[in-house]
């Protein structure tokens, strides 16, 4: 069966379960961290409901090879991801409510070449409230041949009666070591570079798998990173206006804030490696580690786990809705002086 997917045994187990004794749910949300495999997860799900084998998902069956390509009739998605207003041609910034008007005009009609109509809506967060609203019926009372999908980053929000019409399951980060094997069997990756590559995407099998796929991808990872780097380099007013220009982008790009976080904690995670004497190849830095280790001589361990607990205190405070302006201004006011003037990571 082809589910790629590393460490999510508890959440395949549940999928097995419920497609096995035909109790599976009308309405499904998956959340998680960015990149977890949700995405993958559902769409899988969209192939068992419509494979053509006895032991489905197949991943071979001509159902199978068509909704893995985006073809196949009874199954839409919906989502950010290349959607433009048809008035400006400007990316959207929210799923509006004619997309699901179309999609509950779709969930009346019966399947066209399938057993079922699956609709995936990638980033339930993304729905307007309006959106939102106008779905609640369908999800409550769709047809019998009707299964919704959602997926969801950011799950506080999610309109609440949306989350209370829906499934609620949880897809976790993976273990290295199961995300660096899949990057082997399915990818075709060298042991060491899989290795890596699983290191650096933090549990997340579906960021490890594109940047095996893509190397623009790991690419912009470094980007962001050095961006990151920059800042911690910076004195007090660089840092503040960086935590400025984050403050004013939480509200709307939330997930992507938070991602800036957490590369920031790869990065002094990696100055507590250095500072430590372990080999320079565990750093997850692939450029200039020797500026970083010259970074790590120049603080004390007690600099550097006070900057760990620091950007988790705010990483927490702004998961549970705290001021950004002020959490992200008292973070970088306590992060201690790196003391490079030049270079990257």
């Amino acid at each position: 069966m082809p589910w790629r997917v590393a460490g999510q045994d508890q959440a395949l187990a549940y999928l097995r379960r419920s497609l096995a004794q035909g109790t599976f749910p009308h309405a499904l949300l998956f959340v998680g961290p960015p990149h977890t495999g949700k995405t993958t997860l559902a769409l899988h799900v969209a192939q068992a409901l419509n494979c053509l084998d006895e032991d489905p998902p197949c991943g071979s069956c001509a159902a199978c090879r068509r909704i893995a390509a985006g073809k196949h009739a009874d199954v839409v998605t919906l989502s950010l991801e290349g959607a433009r207003s048809e008035d400006t041609g400007a990316a959207r910034k929210e799923i509006g409510i004619d997309r699901v008007r179309d999609l509950i005009h779709s969930a009346a009609l019966p399947p066209f070449e399938g057993r079922f109509r699956v609709f995936l809506i990638d980033g339930a967060e993304d729905l307007s409230r309006e959106a939102a609203n106008a779905l609640l019926k369908t999800l409550e009372e769709p047809g019998p041949h009707v299964v919704l999908l959602l997926t969801a980053v950011d799950e506080e929000a999610v309109l609440p009666t949306v989350r209370s019409r829906c499934q609620r399951l949880v897809v976790q980060t993976a273990p290295v070591d199961a995300i660096a094997h899949l990057l082997e069997a399915e990818e075709g990756l060298a042991p060491q570079q899989a290795a890596a590559l699983a290191r650096v995407s933090r549990g997340r099998t579906g960021w490890a798998v594109r940047a095996a796929r893509d190397p623009e991808f790991a690419a912009e990872w470094q980007r962001q990173r050095a961006a990151v780097w920059d800042m911690v380099r910076q004195g007090t007013e660089g840092r503040l206006a960086w935590a400025a220009r984050q403050a004013a982008d939480f509200r709307r790009r939330r997930a992507e804030v938070l991602a800036n976080l957490d590369v920031a904690l790869d990065l002094w995670h990696d100055l507590l490696l250095l500072h430590a004497g372990c080999p320079p190849d565990l750093a997850l830095a692939t450029d200039d580690r020797e500026v970083l280790a010259a970074a790590a001589r120049r603080l004390t361990l007690a600099e550097i786990m006070g900057a760990v607990r620091a950007l988790r205190a705010a990483r927490a405070q702004l998961e549970q809705n705290a001021n950004p302006r002020l959490a992200l201004d008292v973070l970088l006011l306590d992060l201690p002086s790196v003391g490079v003037a030049q270079g990257v990571v």
